[in-house]
Order: structure tokens, then C-alpha cells, then sequence
């Protein structure tokens, strides 16, 4: 049963973590480096706070809440980011490296991003994103259920697999979205 921990440390090096449990953890990091190689974290919340995030394994799996504050998360390997539970960015930078692989996604039920850019040549499956003065670019595919745009712009380059119209999309004059 894991609980509450608190890591204010320069540098986390995990080469292999499996924190399991019946759920209710939560894993909170202060001002660190955190590298990630293989690595099963179920059903633990994870906060970053101010910290530099690099992954190099193929599958990332977040069962959990996942919040970035003022932190980078970069994706250095063609992978797969499965984030079913709530993804709540912010003042952060997220970004993920080109690969040939087509069949990588970045899927989640719930994006928050606020003050935040995002570079992903992931495939995005979010339901619902919400963005406030940000910035996402997706250099593949994407869909989302629903879009609220405030002050942000979202750029498309492979196409858009889902419905836009006046149902699934809010949008105030101040952002853009762009599908090539």
C-alpha cells in the first residue's frame, strides 16, 4: 500500500520501478531530474513540480492523475503514453522526439494545459482538452471529443480524425486552430 512521498533530491534515475498497490498513493516531486527507462507506477498519483522529466521507455502508463507544474517532460523514444485518468499541465513544457513509428499515441480521458506549450509527433487521443494562453502542436494524427480553447492556439499537421463543429468546440477569438 504505497502513501504519500516526497522527493526533493537532483536527480532520480529509475532503470526499472514497479510501485503497485491497491491505489491511493501519491508521488509528489520537488526541483529534480527524473529519468525514466521501464517503469509500471499503478494507481499513484504523480506531481512534478519544477523538475525536468526525460522517458526513454516504449509504453508510459499513468493509471492516476498526473500534474506538471513548471516542469519539462521530454520523450525521447517512439512510445506509446497511455494517461487514462486526469492530465493537468502547467507553466510547463512537453515534448516528444520524431520516430518513423506511426502507431505511438498520446491517449487520456482529460487535458488541462494553462500557460503551457506542448510538441508531440505522437498520435493524441484526448476526450477533452482544455487550453488556456498555450500552445499545442501535433505532428501526426489527433482527436479529441470536446476542444476549449481560450487565448491558445492548436496546430494539426496530419490531420483531424473527429468531428469539429459547434457542439465539441469552444473557442473565443484570441486562438486558432489550425489542420493541415
Amino acid at each position: 500500500k504505497s502513501q504519500k512521498s516526497e522527493m526533493g533530491t537532483s536527480l532520480v534515475t529509475y532503470d526499472t520501478i514497479d510501485i503497485t498497490g491497491d491505489g491511493g498513493g501519491e508521488i509528489i516531486y520537488n526541483n529534480a531530474g527524473i529519468s525514466y527507462n521501464n517503469i509500471n507506477i499503478d494507481n499513484n498519483t504523480q506531481t512534478f513540480n519544477k523538475c525536468t522529466i526525460v522517458s526513454n521507455h516504449d509504453i508510459l502508463s499513468f493509471n492516476k492523475s498526473l500534474t506538471l507544474n513548471m516542469s519539462s517532460f521530454n520523450i525521447n523514444l517512439g512510445m506509446t503514453i497511455l494517461a487514462p485518468a486526469k492530465i493537468t499541465i502547467s507553466e510547463s513544457y512537453m515534448y516528444s522526439m520524431y520516430v518513423d513509428k506511426q502507431d505511438n499515441y498520446f491517449t487520456s480521458d482529460n487535458m488541462t494545459i494553462t500557460k503551457s506549450n506542448m510538441m508531440f509527433y505522437l498520435q493524441l487521443n484526448i476526450k477533452n482538452i482544455t487550453m488556456d494562453q498555450s500552445n499545442l502542436t501535433v505532428m501526426n494524427k489527433a482527436n479529441s471529443d470536446t476542444l476549449t480553447l481560450q487565448n491558445s492556439n492548436l496546430i494539426i499537421d496530419k490531420g483531424w480524425s473527429g468531428i469539429i463543429d459547434k457542439s465539441n468546440i469552444t473557442i473565443d477569438n484570441t486562438s486558432s486552430i489550425i489542420v493541415k
